[in-house]
């Protein structure tokens, strides 16, 4: 019983080198090499002073990576490096820049992650083995 043990703790830390290895040898992907972002949406109360081109002044942000005006509804959506300004930062920066006042608009709950879930988790564990 004992000898099952002790094998069994070998292979089982053989493995996890294996994959700690793999984890940090792999090249890796386009995506992976990518700052992830995230989505906020605000309703912009107001309009813009003139000549203010409210999606110029956002775009031009550093945190910023994307922005669309819808102007029919009225809503400001944003792509930004969350890692770098939270979305209470980015609204006040915003704010501040524009002088308008922005309100945040909640979004419909979706379906989910298209990602199969073995996939996600073996993408997740190999991020949390690599060395950054």
């Amino acid at each position: 019983m004992k000898k099952l043990l002790r094998y069994s703790l070998i292979a089982l830390g053989l493995a996890f080198a294996g994959f700690f290895a793999y984890a940090n040898l792999r090249p890796l992907s386009v995506t992976e090499r990518l700052e992830p972002v995230a989505l906020a949406t605000w309703h912009v109360n107001g309009t813009p002073a003139a000549g203010n081109d409210l999606s110029a002044v956002v775009k031009v942000m550093p945190e910023v990576t994307a922005c669309a005006v819808n102007k029919n509804t009225g809503l400001l959506s944003v792509t930004y490096k969350y890692r770098h300004m939270p979305a209470d930062e980015l609204e006040s920066a915003i704010e501040h820049r524009t002088g308008l006042a922005l309100e945040t608009v909640e979004a419909a709950p979706s379906g989910g992650c298209p990602v199969h879930r073995i996939a996600g988790w073996y993408h997740g564990a190999l991020q949390s083995l690599r060395i950054h």
